[in-house]
């Protein structure tokens, strides 16, 4: 692990995840992703991630298809003249009618790491049981089944089917994550202050260094602008996220807090608490970012002008009457 780029608050985690989660929505997979850590590339910038899939029974069952295409042989012992679709989801309807008095398993939990530029291959073999939540779940399902012939007949005959799901969950995976890591990166590129320009300005009573500054907004102002939490309720409210993450990614959302310090003879002034909400394009216009600079500005010189005046007429006071 390398230098984190900066410090990842939960609101920043749970922008990423509702953005993938609203991406499978649209695609229409059941599919949940949970517990998201960030990977690194050492030089200031995410390149990676990691998660929890929780991939439903339901895109199993629809998964069963096009796992059947794939091969020609068919791997289970007495269903030779079966089709391979059907013997799978025979299979499944084992593990979905299967109950512990009230509990039942309607999802398996497949753990996901995608890095930029890497890739995951068919014929790898993936165990459900290495997960530690599928194994306690699927035991705890079974465990009416004294000597675990159930469960490991599950897990046997469902090999190669779950080695499958887990390949195409890193495909159907792969665009989100790409997509979310640039999301993530623009955050971690726009929370800090950042100087936009320093500049040294003299008027007829005063003289000012002046610095314009641009802050990115609190993580969690982001998060209800971006993805708020009524917004995943249904698949036009996804929608709508995945536009709302696009806008802010191609710097048309308002989310830049822009504002000036300068120091005078009175002090240091800081007007970060008034700051101008700009979006990356207003800010790259230079046009619109100078005239925000004239108003902004002007408003601070007519207030320290102001200041000075008084300055000045109390010190003439104090000079008149020797005090």
């Amino acid at each position: 692990m390398g230098v984190i780029p900066f410090l990842l608050r939960e609101d920043h985690m749970k922008i990423i995840e509702k953005i993938i989660n609203a991406f499978l929505v649209v695609q229409h997979k059941k599919i949940q992703v949970k517990n998201i850590t960030f990977l690194d590339n050492g030089q200031g910038m995410f390149s990676g991630m990691s998660f929890d899939a929780d991939v439903s029974l339901e895109f199993m069952y629809e998964s069963a298809k096009a796992y059947s295409s794939c091969f020609c042989d068919i791997p289970f012992p007495g269903f030779e003249d079966a089709n391979l679709e059907e013997i799978t989801k025979f299979q499944l309807d084992a593990l979905k009618q299967r109950k512990n008095h009230s509990f039942i398993v309607n999802h398996l939990r497949f753990p996901i790491v995608l890095r930029e530029g890497c890739k995951i291959e068919r014929g790898e073999v993936y165990s459900i049981s290495n997960c530690t939540y599928n194994k306690e779940r699927l035991q705890y399902l079974f465990s009416q089944d004294i000597y675990g012939k159930l469960y490991n007949s599950l897990e046997k005959e469902l090999s190669s089917f779950f080695s499958f799901i887990n390949v195409e969950v890193h495909e159907l995976l792969k665009d989100a994550v790409c997509f979310a890591l640039k999301i993530l990166n623009k955050i971690s590129l726009d929370t800090p202050e950042r100087l936009i320009k320093a500049f040294n300005y003299r008027d007829w009573y005063c003289s000012y260094d002046v610095e314009l500054f641009r802050k990115g907004l609190p993580g969690h102002i982001l998060e209800e602008l971006i993805a708020p939490d009524i917004l995943l309720s249904d698949l036009n409210g996804c929608r709508k996220i995945l536009r709302n993450a696009k806008r802010f990614l191609n710097g048309h959302t308002k989310t830049n807090c822009v504002y000036i310090k300068y120091e005078w003879w009175l002090g240091p002034v800081d007007t970060s608490h008034s700051a101008k909400l700009m979006s990356d394009k207003e800010i790259n216009n230079r046009s619109d970012l100078k005239n925000f600079s004239k108003v902004f500005f002007k408003e601070c010189l007519s207030s320290g002008k102001s200041e000075y005046e008084n300055h000045l007429s109390e010190k003439e006071h104090a000079l008149r009457y020797n005090y």
